[in-house]
């Protein structure tokens, strides 16, 4: 890919490694590739970009949902949990980028933190949800409410 910033070669790449199949699910190497290059190419170039993001959860979310493959999907899960906070660590440390405004990296790891499941995770992913509705993300402070309610009504079954 040689513009990362292109949403339309996102919705591509997801077309050409899936040859076209809305059913089938990529094999765990597949995935590993592509969770990497989500990273490599896009995130690391350009965190505010949703698309890399999005593309991120989609190989994991799908990952999930093999049955046979939970080992594999816990594995991509934590890759990408740490690998997020290397992005988020990098723009700390960035003079041109703040990590605090970089709404698509902290959905993202909402996201991320609701697949763990654990309680833990889901009242992490509620704060993160709460901050984004109050500071960073005020446009959609109603959806990020709704999305907190969510989270910590998921936390308590846990």
């Amino acid at each position: 890919m040689e513009d990362a910033r292109n949403n339309s070669a996102w919705n591509h790449r997801w077309f050409a490694t899936h040859r076209g199949s809305q059913t089938t699910a990529l094999d765990l190497e597949t995935a590993r590739t592509e969770t990497n290059f989500a990273f490599e190419k896009g995130a690391n170039k350009d965190p505010y970009n949703e698309s890399p993001w999005r593309y991120l959860l989609g190989v994991l979310r799908e990952q999930g949902r093999v049955v046979n493959n939970r080992e594999g999907a816990l594995e991509l899960l934590t890759n990408a949990k740490e690998k997020l906070g290397i992005v988020e660590a990098a723009l700390d440390d960035s003079e041109d980028y703040d990590a605090e405004s970089c709404y698509c990296m902290a959905s993202a790891h909402i996201d991320l933190l609701e697949m763990t499941g654990d309680s833990e995770s889901l009242l992490k992913a509620a704060d993160i949800a709460q901050e984004l509705g109050e500071k960073r993300d005020t446009i959609r402070k109603k959806y990020w409410e709704l999305r907190v309610k969510e989270l910590k009504a998921a936390a308590l079954y846990q």
